[in-house]
């Protein structure tokens, strides 16, 4: 296998290869039961298995739409959802054209997933997260390339983080970050880092921009903030020659 993918012996990268002013046809596929596998020789993780029981993809003139279900195998994890909607120049094959300012957004959800694994996988570089495993729903949302809004769900057990002196018995994590026209906000619900019988209570805090460079204000309020996990969280999430020049071990 070369690991092409043809639709009635055209290959998908071929369907979409279409001149800027074509508009992609109108199809709609349900795929079943399909089994992948990711080589990436020479990176952190160097290959992945998944089994896909559904994925469903629909083509629009400009865009694509996806949603689906995976399993990875390997013990990444139980099941993992996602579902967006694709702009056409972001597809395989497509001209090089400029992104439309149009909106489009991806979604992840997973049960029972090795976070710190995948993070590895995606990113090819150590995450903030040396181990860890439980719940994530994540969202993503843009308007042509510019990102408009965030939102994190994070509920792990057993966590390390990079940096630190761990291990947590749990991560719990929900936060959103948006866009706005005067500025942007970032809102963390909930934050509590869990080491050993403590249970604390969840802290919560937002951050407001408004204005522009260097003429921003800076609005920031916190609830139950507690400063050790905070910290732990910014160290780990520091790049490593940051984190070892300015945030020595707490």
């Amino acid at each position: 296998p070369d690991g092409t993918i043809s639709l009635n012996d055209v290959p998908i990268t071929e369907l979409l290869r279409r001149p800027p002013e074509a508009e992609l046809p109108r199809l709609a596929l349900r795929l079943e039961d399909l089994r992948v596998r990711v080589r990436t020789p020479g990176r952190m993780v160097g290959q992945a298995r998944f089994a896909v029981p559904v994925l469903e993809v629909t083509l629009r003139p400009q865009a694509a739409e996806f949603r689906g279900e995976l399993e990875p195998r390997g013990g990444l994890a139980s099941r993992v959802r996602v579902a967006g909607t694709l702009p056409r120049a972001l597809l395989p094959g497509a001209p090089a054209t400029a992104l439309p300012p149009g909106e489009w957004g991806l979604a992840v959800g997973g049960d029972d997933l090795d976070v710190a694994r995948l993070l590895r996988f995606g990113l090819d570089l150590p995450g903030p997260l040396a181990a860890g495993r439980g719940d994530l729903e994540l969202d993503l949302r843009f308007a042509g390339r510019v990102p408009t809004a965030a939102t994190v769900d994070l509920d792990l057990a057993d966590v390390t983080l990079a940096g630190t002196d761990g291990p947590y018995r749990a991560l719990l994590l929900a936060a959103g970050w948006e866009r706005r026209a005067d500025g942007c906000q970032l809102a963390l619900d909930r934050f509590v880092l869990r080491r050993g019988d403590r249970s604390p209570p969840p802290s919560r805090a937002t951050a407001r921009f408004k204005g522009r460079g260097d003429d921003g204000v800076l609005e920031v309020t916190a609830e139950r903030l507690r400063l050790g996990g905070a910290y732990a969280l910014v160290r780990a999430v520091a790049a490593t020659r940051l984190r070892a020049a300015y945030l020595p071990t707490a």
